[in-house]
């Protein structure tokens, strides 16, 4: 139903305006989002950008500050006081400001002995060496300020950075260092601005080496940054260009996030932004849902108007498919009268009625040309019988018009139902078919067929000629039944049984045997009763051999007493059991003709057929037979 709805030229004339009115309305949004799209996308990326540029020189800004309050710290030591470490520890204690900016202050002379440390507001007794750390052997080398790697408090044993501050006297010579230690789990230096844990964005700040100082989850802080979601691109790429601390800002789509990242002045520390894209981009989604919303409503309405003006234009159409078609489904109304229509609509009634007119003439002729022909003909078209003659019909029991229309597996083969009538190319074969009662016959199949069958609109026709050729095929059978096998017995013959043994020979058998037997004193039977006894004979111990062998095996009568054996599967030693049995069973057997009584006796030759030609095997079977005669007959001799 859909898919003649779809087929209509009414149909098509209502889509193909609707589909422009949508095309032209879901167009002008598409070229508009795409300009819009990119120039959202360039915005956000530089607003992303100068935010990062931003917040890292405000970072700056912080280090800035805590550098100058340790440097006015600094000022306030008298060189003498350096060596007094409980001046040093009172010092400390009159900061209060500096409590609130560092979670640990402490001073260190120029041996990184610390001399006095203050922790939570209150001077501590652990006053552990720094001499080793990395960051008091640069600050004792210079004269600026060093930020320290992220290291493990030695007391604490949380993550800290150290700022350490180099003090210098009037000749240039280093009194000492003065620190100040924050606490990289809820310090004050980077709790503000930085996002917090909980949101799907994340601010990180990470050094040079990929180490996280500050991360929205504080459970991230001192991991490593390719770890980190949606940045491992980013990160690598950054690595790859030497890892610079590079305070120009800089924004990219990467992993489906966003990326943003600027370094922060007086550190080795970048500061980073990722968000997902689609948090991004949401406000450029919300656009084009709107936009794409007014483009379906405006596109709805002007396709309902231009449907509705289609289709009242184009309703004469569907009077003349409804007559058409009606006239087909039903001969009876070939004749009732067509609506009348000007234009080209009338035109083309006019051209239906005369194709209608001249296609029932060709069906005519061609029926009665079909109905003179001696075998049975048959057109079919798109998997049916569309023509059939009298005599396809009563080749399988039915009349013309119970096959015409119906589906080509109507007709079925005894082994595969449906083939091959089912078949799509040239055909020409034999093949055994049913007819409507059941019975069974042979048929000669050929198929041609007309047409280039290309197009799916267009199905390729087939012309099916069939004819009984049971008789035939039944005179073939026989002779060639009659050609390789023995009149007298129904055993193979010698030429028949040579096929079997060249079969054997060329496939290499690994356990294949042949017995050629001789029966003994058979010419007496023929001298004493006749050849009709001997005849008699002959079929009997045919019979004994015929029943001696299995499946796959073949036996046979080469001429005159002389039978043939091929035993497949059957090893050398099996091969003798069995003529062994077979001898026994052919002296016991004995045949009573005009008051006589007959017996015979058999010498049997056997040859493996394994690394032997045929002429090989039949020539060392034939040797072992006569040997076995001349060991004083009924007997059995391996070649």
């Amino acid at each position: 139903m859909l898919g003649r709805l779809c087929g209509s030229l009414k149909f098509q004339i209502v889509a193909l305006a609707v589909v422009a009115a949508l095309a032209a309305a879901f167009g002008s949004v598409t070229a508009a989002l795409a300009v819009s799209q990119d120039a959202l996308r360039a915005r956000l990326l530089d607003g992303e950008r100068q935010d990062r540029q931003r917040t890292a020189a405000l970072l700056s800004t912080k280090l800035e500050t805590l550098r100058d309050t340790l440097q006015g710290l600094s000022q306030q030591i008298p060189a003498g006081r350096w060596g007094d470490a409980e001046a040093l520890g009172r010092l400390l204690l009159g900061q209060t400001a500096l409590h609130a900016q560092f979670d640990t202050l402490f001073v260190a002379n120029p041996q990184g002995r610390i001399l006095a440390r203050m922790a939570g507001g209150r001077l501590t007794p652990d006053l552990p060496n720094i001499g080793d750390r990395a960051y008091f052997r640069a600050a004792m080398a210079g004269d600026q300020a060093v930020v320290s790697e992220p290291l493990q408090s030695r007391i604490s044993r949380e993550p800290i950075v150290v700022l350490a501050l180099p003090v210098v006297d009037g000749n240039g010579a280093h009194l000492g260092v003065i620190g100040g230690v924050l606490k990289l789990q809820g310090n004050s230096l980077f709790s503000q601005p930085l996002t917090q844990a909980g949101g799907p964005v994340r601010d990180l700040v990470i050094t040079r080496s990929g180490q996280v100082l500050s991360h929205s989850d504080v459970h991230r802080v001192l991991g490593h940054a390719r770890d980190e979601p949606g940045l491992a691109t980013a990160y690598a790429r950054w690595q790859a260009d030497g890892a610079p601390i590079d305070t120009d800002g800089q924004a990219t789509f990467s992993d489906a996030h966003l990326v943003s990242q600027a370094g922060i002045p007086l550190s080795d520390w970048l500061l980073v932004r990722v968000l997902p894209d689609t948090l991004a981009l949401a406000p450029l989604a919300a656009a084009q849902r709107t936009a794409r919303t007014a483009a379906l409503v405006a596109g709805a309405l002007a396709a309902l108007l231009a449907g509705l003006v289609a289709w009242r234009a184009v309703g004469p159409i569907g009077q003349l498919r409804d007559r058409a078609l009606r006239m087909l489904d039903d001969r009876r109304e070939a004749e009732a009268a067509w609506p009348t229509m000007r234009g080209e609509l009338g035109e083309m009634s006019d051209a239906f009625q005369r194709l209608i007119r001249l296609r029932h003439e060709q069906h005519l002729e061609m029926q009665a040309v079909l109905d003179q022909a001696d075998v049975g003909l048959a057109l079919a078209r798109d998997g049916h019988f569309r023509h059939v003659s009298v005599r396809f019909g009563e080749l399988f029991g039915l009349r013309p018009e119970q096959v015409v229309g119906q589906p080509l597996h109507l007709l079925r083969g005894t082994d595969e139902p449906g083939l091959p009538f089912v078949h799509q190319g040239p055909l020409d074969t034999e093949q055994r078919l049913c007819r409507d009662d059941g019975s069974v016959f042979w048929a000669r199949l050929r198929a041609r067929p007309i047409g280039d069958g290309q197009a799916p609109e267009a199905p390729q026709a087939t012309i099916w000629v069939v004819a009984d050729v049971t008789a035939e095929r039944t005179q073939r059978d026989r002779l060639h039944w009659d050609a390789s096998h023995d009149g007298l017995t129904g055993l193979l013959n010698r030429s028949g049984f040579e096929a079997q043994l060249l079969k054997a020979c060329q496939t290499r058998p690994a356990s294949d045997c042949l017995l050629l037997a001789d029966l003994d004193r058979f010419k007496a039977v023929n001298d004493s009763s006749g050849h009709a006894a001997g005849d008699a004979l002959l079929r009997g111990v045919a019979q004994l051999l015929r029943s001696a062998v299995t499946p796959g095996d073949s036996v046979a009568r080469l001429g005159g007493d002389e039978f043939a054996l091929l035993l497949s599967g059957c090893t050398p030693q099996a091969a003798h059991a069995r003529a062994e049995a077979l001898r026994a069973a052919v002296a016991a057997y004995t045949l009573d003709w005009d008051g006589r009584r007959h017996t015979v006796g058999i010498s049997i030759g056997i040859a493996d057929l394994q690394d032997r030609t045929i002429d090989q095997a039949l020539r060392d079977a034939d040797a072992a037979c006569y040997a076995a005669k001349r060991a004083g007959r009924n007997q059995v001799a391996m070649a």
